[in-house]
C-alpha cells in the first residue's frame, strides 16, 4: 500500500483550527472532536480513504 508521498497524512490535531486547515487535503472541510483531539471533516467518516485519483 503506497501512499502518494510515502507516509500517511495526519488526520488528528490538538486544535480545531489545525484540523480545519488540513481538511481540504482529505477531500472535506471542517473538523469534529474525538475525545481530547480534533479530527478533519465535519463528520466522522467523511474523509476520503480510497486514495483514488
Amino acid at each position: 500500500m503506497a501512499g502518494s508521498h510515502g507516509k500517511p497524512k495526519q488526520a488528528m490535531f490538538n486544535t480545531k483550527a489545525e484540523a480545519e486547515a488540513a481538511a481540504p487535503g482529505f477531500g472535506c472541510k471542517g473538523a469534529h472532536q474525538m475525545g481530547e483531539m480534533w479530527m478533519v471533516c465535519d463528520k466522522h467518516g467523511e474523509m476520503d480513504h480510497k486514495g483514488s485519483h
